[in-house]
């Protein structure tokens, strides 16, 4: 897409961005579910409400107060979080057969178009604020990767840079660049910003984009997670070992070594009670404080794992073939499942996993539909 090709079909957004309320007939309202999922063990079996979308729902929902925001092929939607009922939808620039990176919200809702450029919505209404848009190498990585803090957004993509943007205005405070062809994660405290492009970890000062920090690890790294003040960072591919630092000393707390998995399918990192780390091969949990095994899952148990969250001290994790498992956090023992559908349909690389609104479980079904749960 050219450039001025793109600022066109802006033009047709900011047009096209539309307020929506109420129910009615025909797609993008809230309905009643057909078919719905297939319920085993401790998992209610009828949802709270029910959404469809206009289009094929590709992204995990994003929950700012009482509202979830959802992204399908072409459109973005704002639901009410407590009954499902649609409040908003816009269009968006969008390129065939790409990934679709996970969107963001703060201030504002920031959605990646494709592998080339991000759009920022009003969470309010769904205007759009502010675009960007960057020429695509053949080769590079799709991966986008977006983190927030205060007042300023940062897009980190492969072959590029890491760049700072006003929210407001999309104007850009500060840019550096990573390496090309790199999966990127980023992350941020309260006052820096972190990322690992392949065996390079750097951090930065969020407003100044002054470096701070820069480490070869001569391997592979990433995922990146930060809780409070300790950085955790996988690394290796072959033999795979979690790393937790202390900051801002870059003190090495504990290393622990992660036997017969490798780094080649890892998808995320996240922490709560203990550290989750879901990939392809497996879901483990291991003890913050020292980096002991507690207990793991394998992918000929669960497949493979998503983006796992925690709601009650029960672990939500979906996995690619369609199923949504609930499991113990504190031992991993299998309490449910849920059977959605697996095939998206649509040739990306796409997180899609439940999002939690208090004590409700929004929960994409694989096509065009969203459930509510209360577990």
């Amino acid at each position: 897409m050219t450039t001025k090709s793109f600022l066109s079909f802006l033009k047709i957004l900011l047009l096209s961005a539309s307020v929506l309320g109420g129910c009615s007939t025909g797609l993008g309202v809230k309905t009643k579910t057909t078919a719905d999922p297939i319920v085993y063990g401790q998992f209610p079996t009828k949802p709270i409400w029910v959404f469809e979308a206009q289009d094929q729902v590709v992204n995990t929902p994003v929950i700012q107060d009482d509202r979830v925001f959802i992204r399908g092929e072409m459109d973005v939607y704002s639901l009410s979080a407590q009954d499902g009922t649609l409040l908003w939808k816009a269009n968006y620039p969008v390129e065939p057969n790409v990934d679709f990176p996970q969107m963001a919200i703060s201030d504002i809702l920031l959605v990646p178009g494709g592998r080339s450029s991000v759009v920022s919505y009003s969470s309010e209404d769904g205007a759009v604020l502010w675009a960007d848009h960057w020429l695509h190498s053949i080769g590079q990585s799709p991966a986008i990767s977006i983190t927030f803090l205060d007042d300023i957004v940062y897009v980190a993509r492969p072959g590029a840079t890491i760049t700072a943007y006003e929210q407001k205005n999309g104007n850009i405070l500060w840019q550096d660049h990573v390496l090309a062809r790199s999966y990127l994660f980023m992350y941020n405290n309260e006052d820096s910003v972190f990322i690992a492009a392949r065996h390079i970890f750097k951090s930065y000062d969020g407003v100044s984009g002054k470096q701070l920090f820069e480490k070869d690890f001569g391997e592979y790294i990433g995922p990146i997670l930060i809780d409070k003040d300790i950085l955790y960072i996988e690394k290796g591919i072959d033999q795979v070992k979690l790393v937790a630092i202390r900051l801002p000393s870059y003190t090495t707390i504990w290393e622990t070594t992660l036997p017969g998995y490798s780094n080649f399918r890892t998808n995320t990192l996240t922490s709560y009670n203990h550290i989750l780390l879901a990939s392809g091969e497996a879901l483990i949990a291991l003890d913050k404080n020292t980096g002991e095994l507690l207990w793991e899952k394998s992918h000929d148990e669960i497949g493979d794992a998503g983006r796992p969250i925690v709601l009650d001290s029960r672990v939500y994790v979906r996995n690619e073939s369609g199923t949504l498992w609930s499991l113990d956090l504190d031992t991993g023992k299998y309490l449910g499942k849920v059977i959605l559908r697996g095939n998206r349909g649509v040739d990306c690389l796409c997180e899609d996993g439940p999002a939690i609104y208090k004590d409700l479980l929004i929960v994409p079904y694989g096509d065009n539909r969203v459930f509510a749960y209360r577990p």
